[in-house]
């Protein structure tokens, strides 16, 4: 019998918001068609199925909600092509509120940086507008996302072969998104899609959160919590290296079918970074006086002889020793814990025991593919691979 995929109660829940959505949809959608105001009391704008929607060079008709968050709604929209065939995109829908809409109109902006110069990294954009006070935009419509087609495995995750497919195109986006100056901030499976199982042509989407490094200031809460970078977490200055661990956590995923960072806070997600890696080095954490920074401050405790004792047995669980430079503070150490809060080594976990042996599977394999990911999940960011290391990599080649 095929394992199953690990549930994942946050991400269902976000999946299930759509469904929940169209049955409210139909709920409401005599009540609606009768009313002129587009806009709830959230700000969100208001569909009901067969609604038409009037676009800058197209009118679409709304089929059903894709998906909500805090921007807004994306539907699945119907329309005719210059040849009058008929055709199916998704349409981003954004709240009615002044921060939502300058963030889109900031997403739009480097969609189509992306589309103008990297037009195969990324869906093809078709138009923006407004629907009284909503920004709009459509876009190419796929089949389902990463995260779905890794649920399709069943548990056995994507081969190291796929992996490598997958791989270089992981590589060739941060390639190109360095080379804009873009951090897209928000690398999950999620927000990568694709065609049927065609993981050579996998699209990344959903630049709501993208960052432009010319900027003078930078959003400092982003990142998905699963695939958050420790300098997010450290509250450090941040550039592309943050998409490159989210990358490296992601391959993880892929392969072996097990989040690597699955915490539920902000201490859990701490408390499993050590368990990991172990302890940052004093440079990330300390001032040049070695004292503790203060947003790192809930994260660690001094090490004395007396707060040895009193946590022995928590801290050795996560490695650490008597003679370490720092301890984790007691609200890191007392989180709920999960098998990854516990020490762990990369190595070992890395392996899929239900590929292990087949073709493309060898010892050599597995050192090349420890290399990758080892080089992508790491403290300092001058030590993180970049996308060209990742291409020329072993692994890839």
């Amino acid at each position: 019998m095929k394992p199953k995929v690990p549930k994942r109660p946050l991400i269902m829940l976000t999946l299930n918001v759509a469904e929940t959505y169209n049955k409210l949809i139909e709920q409401s959608q005599n009540q609606q068609k009768t009313k002129t105001n587009m806009t709830d009391e959230k700000g969100y704008f208001i569909a009901y199925e067969n609604q038409l929607v009037t676009g800058y060079a197209t009118e679409y008709t709304i089929k059903k909600a894709l998906g909500q968050g805090s921007f807004g709604r994306v539907m699945l929209v119907e329309y005719r092509d210059g040849s009058n065939s008929q055709q199916y995109a998704a349409l981003k829908i954004c709240r009615a509120q002044p921060y939502f809409i300058d963030a889109m109109k900031q997403e739009i902006i480097i969609f189509k940086m992306i589309t103008a110069s990297y037009p195969q990294m990324t869906a093809n954009f078709l138009e923006e507008f407004q629907v009284k006070e909503h920004l709009c935009y459509s876009m190419e419509l796929f089949d389902l996302t990463l995260y779905q087609a890794l649920k399709q495995t069943q548990g056995l995750g994507f081969d190291l072969n796929q992996i490598k497919v997958i791989a270089r195109q992981f590589g060739k986006w941060l390639v190109e998104m360095q080379k804009l100056k873009i951090v897209h901030t928000d690398m999950k499976p999620e927000n990568m899609v694709l065609n049927k199982t065609d993981i050579s042509d996998i699209k990344l989407i959903d630049f709501g959160s993208g960052v432009l490094m010319d900027q003078p200031s930078r959003p400092t809460y982003i990142q998905s919590r699963f695939y958050r970078a420790p300098e997010i977490t450290l509250g450090l200055r941040y550039d592309y290296k943050i998409d490159c661990w989210s990358i490296g956590a992601l391959l993880f995923e892929l392969h072996t079918c097990y989040t690597c960072f699955p915490a539920r806070s902000s201490p859990m997600l701490m408390k499993m970074f050590v368990s990991l890696m172990g302890l940052p080095p004093r440079e990330l954490i300390m001032n040049d006086e070695g004292v503790l920074r203060a947003k790192v401050e809930k994260y660690f405790a001094k090490a004395t002889v007396e707060y040895w004792n009193d946590h022995a047995e928590k801290l050795k669980a996560v490695g650490l020793s008597q003679d370490s430079y720092i301890y984790l503070s007691e609200e890191v150490l007392d989180v709920e814990d999960r098998q990854q809060c516990f020490k762990r080594q990369l190595r070992d976990l890395m392996v899929n025991k239900q590929w292990e042996g087949t073709a493309g599977h060898t010892q050599e394999d597995y050192n090349n593919f420890f290399e990758l990911i080892n080089n992508l999940i790491t403290w300092r960011t001058e030590d993180r691979w970049c996308g060209q290391q990742i291409l020329q990599s072993a692994f890839c080649q």
